[in-house]
């Protein structure tokens, strides 16, 4: 539902998810004191929560629904035990992936760029 919180910064998981219906925005928390930020907003066959798929580490954002959503959810123990039986789709899904966090790595990369060379006072 519109509003409702997928996973919260800091939360252990394992899932990944498919935005199949609705949006979601990707919040992080900058300082204890001010608002969290939206970083990212989700939309339809996107996916999110590719940290936590193959890294044990807390989840490093949050997600909340900004309208009414419809979610596919991948539970990486699941996934381990699919993929052993047929390594193939774990191939493939893993290239996928690492494309994805790829191009998600260049955006962050050129947002911060941007945002350094603002801070100093120079036009883009």
């Amino acid at each position: 539902m519109e509003g409702d919180m997928i996973f919260s910064e800091g939360d252990a998981s394992t899932e990944l998810y498919m935005l199949l219906k609705g949006e979601v925005e990707i919040q992080i928390k900058i300082a204890p004191q001010l608002a969290e930020i939206t970083v990212c907003v989700v939309k339809p066959n996107d996916v999110f929560g590719e940290f936590a798929f193959v890294d044990p580490k807390p989840r490093s954002a949050s997600a909340r629904c900004t309208k009414k959503s419809t979610l596919g959810i991948i539970k990486r123990e699941y996934f381990e035990e699919l993929t052993g039986k047929f390594p193939n789709i774990g191939l493939s899904f893993y290239k996928s992936l690492v494309r994805l966090l790829s191009e998600k790595l260049r955006k962050m990369n050129t947002y911060l760029r941007e945002t350094f060379i603002r801070s100093v006072g120079l036009e883009i």
